[in-house]
C-alpha cells in the first residue's frame, strides 16, 4: 500500500495540471534583443583588424597589428570591398633593420579635425620588445597620400616593453565587448546604450564619421588561442559595422 501511495503521488507530479505556478511550455522563451540598426561596411577573411578611421570624404582606412596572423599590409584602405596597403605597398614591408621608415605593426589609425590621418605604430611584433624607430606616430596628408610627419618616441619614453595602444582626438563613445555594445555618455553623464547585438563579438576601435555614421570594428579578440586555452576559436570574417547616429565629430581648432 505503501509503494502505490508513492506512485500515486509520481504521478500527479507528472501531470502538474492541478500544481499551482506551473505553466504549459511556452512556444518561444523570452530572449535578448537587440538595440540600434547595425549594418556592414566592410568584411575581412585575413587577418584581424583592430583600428578604423573615416574620412571626411568617407574613406575608410583600417589596420591589422602583428599578432600571429599573417599580415602583408599593417595598414589599408578599404576600396570597393578590398584592402589596399596604405599610403603604399613599400612602407608596409619592415625588415629587421632601420624601422623608422616603415611601419612595423600598427595598433591604430585616427583621422585628425584637419582631416590628415595619424598612424599609430606600435613596432612590437607579437608584443615582443621594440627597437628605436619603431614605436612611431606618422601623418599622412590625404590629399597626396604623402607623410608629411613622423615622430619617434625617444627609448626613455617608449621602452622596448612598451605597447602603444590608441590616440584619440575626442572620444563619449564606449564599447562594451562584455555585452556585445556600444554606449554614449550624455551631456548630463547619463549613459545610453545606442547598439546592442549579437554580432557584436568585440567591439573594438570606434570612429564617428562625417556622414552621421559611427563605424567600428569587431574582431573576436576574445577568441583567439591565447584566451581558450590555445584553440583558436575566431570565425571569419571580421567584420566593420556602423550605425546611424546623426552626430559628427567634434571640429577641434
Amino acid at each position: 500500500m505503501e509503494r502505490c501511495g508513492l506512485v500515486v503521488i509520481f504521478a500527479l507530479f507528472l501531470v502538474g495540471a492541478a500544481l499551482p505556478g506551473l505553466a504549459a511550455s511556452p512556444k518561444e522563451l523570452a530572449k535578448d534583443k537587440p538595440v540600434g540598426k547595425i549594418e556592414p561596411a566592410a568584411f575581412f577573411s585575413g587577418p584581424m583588424p583592430t583600428g578604423v578611421t573615416v574620412s571626411r570624404s568617407g574613406r575608410i582606412f583600417v589596420n591589422f597589428p602583428q599578432w600571429g596572423d599573417k599580415v602583408d599590409a599593417t595598414v589599408a584602405e578599404v576600396k570597393k570591398g578590398k584592402t589596399v596597403p596604405y599610403p603604399n605597398e613599400k612602407i608596409n614591408r619592415c625588415d629587421k633593420g632601420d624601422q623608422k621608415d616603415c611601419f612595423v605593426s600598427v595598433q591604430s589609425v585616427v583621422v585628425d579635425p584637419k582631416d590628415r590621418v595619424w598612424v599609430l605604430d606600435t613596432g612590437s611584433v607579437g608584443f615582443g620588445p621594440t627597437t628605436y624607430g619603431g614605436p612611431k606616430m606618422v601623418g599622412i596628408n590625404l590629399n597626396t597620400n604623402q607623410i608629411f610627419k613622423t615622430i619617434i618616441f625617444p627609448q626613455d619614453v617608449a621602452l622596448t616593453n612598451t605597447y602603444l595602444n590608441d590616440v584619440w582626438f575626442d572620444r563619449i563613445y564606449l564599447s562594451d565587448y562584455e555585452h556585445n555594445a556600444i554606449h554614449r555618455m550624455m551631456p548630463d553623464g547619463s549613459i545610453e546604450t545606442i547598439a546592442h547585438d549579437a554580432r557584436m563579438l568585440w567591439p573594438d576601435t570606434l570612429s564617428l564619421a562625417y556622414d552621421g555614421y559611427l563605424y567600428f570594428t569587431v574582431n573576436q579578440i576574445e577568441r583567439q588561442a591565447a584566451h581558450q586555452a590555445g584553440k583558436d576559436l575566431r570565425e571569419k570574417p571580421y567584420a566593420i559595422f556602423r550605425i546611424k547616429i546623426d552626430a559628427e565629430p567634434v571640429a577641434l581648432k
